[in-house]
């Protein structure tokens, strides 16, 4: 099953099953967190271009598409889904909290999106290179999960690191995938994806700027 988010036009009250608000109730939702919520494993949620304020749980397997899931995150892109942070946490080390976006469990696409740790209307004070960067972390993946693929999306302006993906040496991850993406301007002792700990993850076609480590 398909459904819909769009952070302009769509309503948690209404059923999620349409892009576009059709009257009656029938129309998406305008948070991811309530479309999560509402999905069923191995369902899919399309996120409409626009500003989706707030960190994200991911605790079901299931696929979420943003506007430009399929687009290399260096390549010409169509308007974007973006998520900001709604509040500061520059805190050390992955916890899951601090980051944007958290995923627990198995079967997780997450593609197409711009996470962007520099929301306009929270200061935090922390400069770099001109953005006031308010979150640590972009995607966190902290457990003995597999199939996870973290593909096409826009990493921005976070502090310590864009994706940080730590598994259990005992129990290897297997079948994950870090594609596509393109990491920029992360702070001064980042680095724009690590994996430990046993989780093993195929990392092709990135770009990375601005930042201090790239792989770890």
């Amino acid at each position: 099953q398909t459904w819909y988010v769009n952070s302009d036009i769509g309503s948690d009250l209404y059923d999620g099953m349409s892009s576009t608000d059709d009257g009656g109730g029938v129309g998406p939702y305008q948070t991811l967190q309530h479309a999560i919520m509402m999905a069923n494993d191995f369902d899919t949620i399309k996120a409409s271009d626009g500003e989706y304020f707030g960190t994200v749980l991911i605790d079901k397997p299931i696929v979420i598409l943003g506007a430009n899931h399929g687009i290399e995150g260096v390549g010409t892109r169509n308007a974007e889904s973006i998520l900001m942070p709604d509040q500061t946490d520059l805190t050390v080390p992955a916890n899951g909290p601090n980051a944007i976006v958290q995923i627990t469990v198995n079967s997780v696409i997450f593609s197409g999106f711009t996470i962007n740790g520099d929301n306009p209307n929270v200061n935090s004070t922390n400069d770099v290179n001109g953005a006031d960067i308010d979150y640590s972390y972009g995607i966190i993946c902290l457990g003995e999960f597999n199939g996870i693929g973290l593909l096409y999306n826009r990493i921005i302006n976070v502090n310590t690191s864009a994706i940080e993906a730590l598994g259990n040496v005992n129990t290897p991850n297997r079948n994950c995938a870090f594609a596509y993406n393109l990491f920029d301007n992360l702070g001064d002792q980042s680095t724009a994806i690590t994996c430990g700990n046993g989780f093993y993850a195929d990392i092709l076609d990135n770009r990375i700027d601005k930042v201090n480590n790239g792989i770890y």
